[in-house]
């Protein structure tokens, strides 16, 4: 769900998630363990739930629930950190000329979880998000990118741990976005940014 604006700014000015798209590229085998891959590319519940793999490169996927995609949980990150950031989320169509509000475009370039074996034999989970986000007459006009991170180290994942690991991004990509409001050139990407192979052009 779309948050709701905060108590403190009610007044903030609007916006609306115009769109928020999957553009991850999957692959039938993954030779490193943060690249996306599907085991079987025609599997019914369709990559846009398709979120990691549970060991290596050659387990099993991993899958959001049916009424979840990607794209429904990128756009609600932004918009959650939006809100949080003074802006308050409106209802309808595109805004109109001269509207105190602006739309926002959302591209998923990373959204992917891996496992990977530590020295002290442990899992450690580890999850990354990158999306660029675009706005028409707002803060992000000329396109910025966003990351997120997380791992957790455990000796065997759970499905509670996989889930964690993932909020934990989620919820590192909304401070990506509120520190990057704060910064002159918002259309560079951050340090922390790994971009996936191939995506470099969307920056340019």
């Amino acid at each position: 769900a779309v948050a709701q604006p905060s108590a403190a700014d009610p007044d903030g000015r609007g916006f609306r998630v115009e769109s928020a798209v999957d553009r991850r590229s999957f692959r039938p085998v993954a030779h490193a363990l943060r690249t996306p891959s599907l085991r079987t590319p025609d599997d019914p519940r369709g990559p846009e739930r398709a979120v990691g793999r549970r060991q290596g490169t050659r387990g099993g996927n991993l899958w959001l629930a049916a009424d979840e995609s990607v794209s429904s949980l990128a756009g609600d990150a932004v918009s959650a950190a939006l809100v949080r950031s003074g802006f308050r989320p409106v209802p309808g169509s595109p805004a109109e000329p001269g509207e105190d509000a602006f739309d926002v475009s959302i591209e998923v370039l990373a959204f992917w979880t891996w496992v990977r074996r530590t020295e002290l034999s442990l899992d450690r989970i580890e999850s990354e998000i990158v999306l660029r986000v675009r706005t028409s007459q707002g803060p992000f006009d000329g396109g910025a990118v966003l990351c997120g991170q997380s791992q957790r180290a455990t000796p065997s994942p759970s499905a509670r741990d996989w889930s964690a690991t993932l909020q934990a991004a989620l919820d590192d990509l909304g401070a990506d976005l509120e520190r990057v409001l704060t910064e002159r050139d918002r259309s560079a990407p951050t340090w922390r940014c790994r971009l996936p192979e191939g995506s470099q052009a969307l920056f340019r």
